[in-house]
């Protein structure tokens, strides 16, 4: 959302805008990555005092307005709070995300005067309606890109196969294979997850059938093997496991892997596919802001 250059019927605090002498208004945004989130500190401030008041008694807010015009995601935080958080998932944002901060009059402020109005202003007062602007902050624009893990995309590691034998009945999992873990299915389920597997909408009732319990059990046999990593140095599946736990600050060394939680590990890296998968199955959407 652009923020063009506009004229208010009463005092604003803005870039170019000499309503007021002195009054500041300050805000800023840091963020960083946690696993498939993003993580937003969304700060603003004012050095006006009387402003600083209707902060303190609720009459008005700072809002931060995320957009990101490539996703078409839109939200808006509405807080006293001179500091706030925000987790965004980071499949809502990609690209350009601009966020706009405000101060808006939670409600009706009638005659409203201050003791910092430039000359033009002194000895007036005004109405202002719930809703409108008393501050405009700059506006800030940080690049967010996607960067697909190796775990996005399993085939980079996994393998699903059929097994040979039609009796057969149970799932196996092979990591003995440096190349990739290899899922031998039943062949009647293989030919279900064949003929399923390209249906975007279903990958995470895959992922939380399939893919978990695989990457649990790849987990389990290395806090076996945690005091032998090295018999794993030469696996493209281990390397690009640990390149993707990484990511999310976990890591395969001897004492982090002892008190690893193999199926906390397993959903983090497939970002909770069986909370998708079972919101899939009864139909629901994943609500927008």
């Amino acid at each position: 959302m652009k923020i063009r250059p506009r004229y208010f019927p009463y005092p604003v605090i803005a870039t170019n805008n000499d309503s007021y002498l002195n009054t500041t208004f300050e805000n800023d945004v840091l963020f960083e990555q946690s696993g498939y989130n993003i993580i937003f500190t969304l700060q603003a401030s004012t050095n006006n005092t009387e402003i600083n008041k209707l902060l303190e008694e609720g009459k008005v807010s700072f809002v931060h307005h995320i957009e990101c015009a490539q996703t078409c995601f839109r939200k808006a935080i509405v807080t006293g709070d001179g500091s706030v958080e925000e987790l965004i998932p980071q499949s809502k944002l990609n690209g350009i995300v601009q966020i706009n901060s405000f101060i808006v009059a939670r409600v009706d402020l009638t005659r409203y005067k201050n003791s910092d109005f430039s000359q033009d202003y002194k000895g007036f007062s005004f109405s202002i309606k719930k809703g409108c602007l008393l501050a405009i902050g700059k506006s800030i624009e940080i690049e967010i890109s996607k960067q697909k893990d190796d775990l996005e995309n399993t085939s980079s590691i996994f393998s699903v196969l059929p097994l040979i034998d039609p009796n057969e009945t149970f799932i196996k999992v092979d990591t003995s294979n440096s190349k990739k873990i290899l899922i031998y299915l039943p062949y009647k389920s293989y030919n279900i997850y064949r003929n399923s597997s390209s249906n975007l909408e279903l990958q995470s009732v895959m992922h939380s059938m399939i893919i978990i319990p695989a990457l649990m059990q790849a987990f389990e046999e290395l806090k076996a093997s945690r005091n032998d990593l090295y018999l794993y140095s030469d696996c493209r599946w281990f390397n690009s496991l640990k390149k993707a736990c990484k990511q999310l600050k976990i890591s395969l060394d001897e004492t982090e892997l002892e008190n690893l939680d193999p199926y906390k590990a397993a959903q983090m890296l497939l970002d909770s596919p069986t909370v998708r998968a079972l919101d899939y199955l009864i139909g629901g959407q994943e609500d927008e802001d």
